[in-house]
């Protein structure tokens, strides 16, 4: 009886970490309006905004760019702003000879930081942790 108990539990925590890391790990393509981050650079706020639905031949970006004078900016972008597609590259200025690090992508709130990135990770690496502790705590007492 103890044992059916502990496989039933063990099997309900698979399907929760899987639940979990679903969840969490999910890439939502989106397929009209995207949610990008928007900050100007200057002040630390920043705020979620949808951007406008994309077109087959104008598809819209979440704009993430490293400005040659250390800001950072992000934004919702067209191709013209992102010709290098959905990936990251160097933009070269030719008027001024500056170079700005731009980063496009198409999924919803995909120009965060890594460090978000990283949080989730160790979030779930916490709860497989705490969960295999519970287990072991049910089969000892």
């Amino acid at each position: 009886m103890l044992l059916q108990n502990i496989y039933k539990n063990f099997i309900k925590l698979i399907i929760i970490i899987f639940l979990l890391i679903n969840f969490f790990a999910q890439k939502v393509i989106s397929v009209g309006h995207i949610t990008c981050y928007k900050n100007n650079g200057f002040d630390l706020g920043i705020e979620e905004v949808r951007c406008s639905p994309s077109l087959p031949s104008s598809p819209t970006y979440c704009l993430k760019a490293n400005v040659y004078d250390g800001r950072v900016v992000r934004d919702c972008a067209t191709s013209t702003q992102c010709p290098q597609g959905n990936a990251c590259s160097p933009i070269n200025y030719e008027e001024d000879g500056t170079t700005d690090f731009v980063c496009c992508c198409q999924d919803d709130l995909c120009n965060s930081s890594m460090r978000n990135l990283i949080n989730n990770y160790w979030l779930l690496f916490c709860l497989l942790i705490s969960s295999i502790i519970m287990l072991t705590c049910q089969i000892i007492f």
